[in-house]
């Protein structure tokens, strides 16, 4: 099934046009995709990529997703850990912590950034997700050194990308 997202400017606000997926890379659309920080414990959720078409294929990065047509940054962010995790959560237990910008490169997106301490439950896993493990910032930082975490700061250009705050 094609999956559309709706196109929003430089500012982040809607166009009203919406674009299939395919057609993202080079667009001058701006798109909306989400990223979920569990933290537990000090520990960050993880999971390694299952799937081929990844932007950096099965690499370890966080749970993320893309913003379809009629979708908003929380409902997506709810929809895709239950698709790629098996968990159910709702709104009240995720936050968000703030929204990245990206202007450069072939995509043009804007990040939203949810937090949740929520205490895990066991995960069923989607195909989209080959494992998961819970590492320190410190481990997360040593596997982009590595090359084998998604190294969100160059991907999005935003060198303060773990900087906790508020939304912005």
């Amino acid at each position: 099934m094609m999956e559309f997202v709706d196109c929003f400017d430089a500012l982040n606000h809607p166009t009203h046009q919406t674009i299939a997926r395919p057609e993202l890379k080079g667009s001058p659309c701006y798109f909306r995709v989400v990223h979920l920080w569990w933290i537990y414990n000090g520990k960050w959720l993880v999971q390694k990529r299952g799937k081929a078409d990844d932007l950096n294929p099965y690499m370890w990065a966080f749970t993320t997703g893309l913003v379809t047509t009629g979708e908003t940054p929380e409902t997506t962010t709810l929809r895709e850990t239950q698709e790629e995790l098996g968990i159910l959560l709702s709104p009240s237990d995720i936050i968000l912590k703030k929204i990245i910008p990206t202007h450069r490169g072939p995509y043009k997106t804007f990040a939203y950034i949810y937090e949740t301490q929520k205490a895990p439950e066991p995960f069923t896993l989607s195909d989209e997700v080959l494992s998961t493990d819970w590492w320190s910032l410190r481990e997360i930082q040593g596997k982009i050194k590595t090359q084998s975490f998604w190294d969100y700061e160059a991907l999005l250009d935003a060198p303060d990308y773990f900087a906790k705050g508020e939304p912005q």
